[in-house]
C-alpha cells in the first residue's frame, strides 16, 4: 500500500514501544491471549491526519488500551499524512503505520499497546512515583492530574524546565464512554500504585477505563521546552 505525503509540515515524531521495531514484532513470542488481541479487525477508509491519529483510531476500534509518545525537537511540529488501510488485523494496521516512518516502534505488553519514536529517556515518563491512588470512578482528567501532581513528577517537570500545554482538540483529557470501559471500571474500582513509573501508571489508568489511549507529547524549540498529555477512548 502506498501513502501520499502532505507537505508544509515539519517532522512527525511518534513512539510505539521503546525497544522493538514493528518489523521485528513478529519475532517476539506472544501468548494466545495476546495473539487474539492483535487479530482484532480494524480499518482506515482514508484519513488525513497524523500518525498518532491513525494509531488511536486502530486502538479505539479494537478496544485495546494504549499509549503514544511523541517527541518533537528543533521546533518540529506534527505533520499531516494520508492513511488508507483496508480491513485487516490490529497487528497489520500497526505494522502499516510503522512503514510510514522508519523510526516508529510498537509493542503489545501486559494488555497495553505502546508506541514511540525517538529517545523516550528524554521524557519524564521514566519518573518513579512512590505512591498514588487511582480510581476507575474518577474521570481521566482528574486521575491523570493526580499522577502529574505527585512530588516526584513535579520535581522531574521542574528539573527538565517543562511548561504544560493544553491538549489538542479531538484528543482531550476526558473519560471514555462505552459498555466495555464501564465493565472494566466496575471490575476494578481502585488501585494503590507504589514505586511505579509515570508511564506504567498511565497504562494502569488506560486499562482501568477499558480501552482508553493516552498520548504524551514533548516539544523543544530553542530554549523552550513543553509537554502535554491527552486521552481518547471508545
Amino acid at each position: 500500500m502506498k501513502r501520499k505525503r502532505s507537505r508544509g509540515f515539519e517532522g512527525l515524531a511518534v513512539v510505539f514501544a521503546f525497544t522493538l521495531a514493528s518489523s521485528a514484532a513478529a519475532q517476539v513470542p506472544v501468548t494466545p491471549q495476546q495473539a487474539d488481541v492483535l487479530q482484532r479487525p480494524v480499518e482506515l477508509l482514508g484519513l488525513d491526519g497524523t500518525g498518532s491519529d491513525a494509531v488511536t483510531g486502530f486502538l479505539v476500534q479494537a478496544q485495546v488500551p494504549g499509549g503514544i509518545i511523541l517527541i518533537y525537537d528543533e521546533c518540529a511540529q506534527p505533520r499531516l499524512e494520508h492513511f488508507s488501510f483496508p480491513r485487516g488485523t490490529l497487528q497489520q494496521g500497526l505494522d502499516y503505520i510503522s512503514t510510514t516512518e522508519v523510526s516508529w516502534r510498537w509493542t503489545y505488553k501486559d494488555g497495553v499497546v505502546l508506541a514511540a519514536h525517538g529517545d523516550a529517556d528524554k521524557t519524564i515518563l521514566n519518573t518513579v512515583i512512590r505512591a498514588v491512588d487511582i480510581s476507575s470512578r474518577d474521570a481521566l482528567s482528574f486521575a491523570a492530574q493526580k499522577l502529574f501532581l505527585t512530588p516526584e513528577v513535579q520535581a522531574a517537570v521542574s528539573k527538565a524546565g517543562l511548561e504544560e500545554m493544553v491538549p489538542p482538540i479531538g484528543f482531550s483529557a476526558m473519560q471514555p464512554s462505552g459498555k466495555h470501559s464501564q465493565q472494566e471500571s466496575t471490575a476494578s474500582q481502585q488501585k494503590h500504585l507504589q514505586n511505579i513509573t509515570l508511564e506504567k501508571a498511565l497504562n494502569s489508568l488506560a486499562e482501568m477505563h477499558g480501552s482508553a489511549v493516552w498520548r504524551y507529547e514533548q516539544f523543544k524549540c530553542g530554549a523552550k521546552s513543553s509537554y502535554r498529555v491527552g486521552w481518547a477512548g471508545s
